[in-house]
């Protein structure tokens, strides 16, 4: 893994694990890595961390804050030095915006999330609105409908809560 650039909060503080990474996620000062056996290495913030215990499948970061998700669909969050879990076996999927996280359920629902463990809002009315795939943006958010169509929602007061036909 190549690191480069700032170093103020230990963005480039990452102790040669070997190779074998599959993914990689970047926040405003810090850095996650998921490796093949489904550990993770969180560094930057002035804080290193790794959870060697090889259960995870995807990494996403926000402003300050990253998610994983565990092969058994629980969710953990990081967020200034504290450790969260959300131990609902029911997701599929992550995503981060800014200061929030959000949650694919297999039923298709979303469950967005500020940056703790506490359930912000879910956006399944009804099966017809249930969803495929999740994007974070600044202030904003956006879904893949089954059917194809899109679900745009965040901050009204810049017009960005839409929904798009096909």
């Amino acid at each position: 893994m190549i690191i480069w650039g700032n170093n103020d909060e230990g963005q480039r503080k990452f102790y040669n694990k070997g190779d074998g990474f599959i993914a990689i996620a970047c926040g405003n000062s810090h850095s996650i890595a998921l490796h093949q056996n489904g550990s993770l290495y969180i560094w930057g913030n002035n804080r290193v961390y790794s959870s060697p215990d090889g259960s995870y499948i995807s990494i996403a970061c926000g402003k300050h804050h990253s998610i994983a998700l565990s092969k058994d669909g629980h969710i953990a969050i990081w967020e200034k030095g504290n450790t969260q879990y959300i131990r609902d076996n029911q997701y599929i999927a992550i995503a981060c915006g800014y200061k929030h996280s959000m949650g694919l359920k297999n039923d298709g629902g979303i469950v967005s999330f500020r940056t703790s463990n506490t359930p912000e809002k879910s956006l399944l009315k009804n099966q017809d609105d249930a969803h495929i795939a999740i994007a974070g943006g600044y202030l904003h958010s956006v879904a893949i409908r089954r059917d194809g169509t899109l679900s745009v929602w965040g901050n009204k007061e810049r017009d960005r809560q839409k929904d798009f036909p096909n």
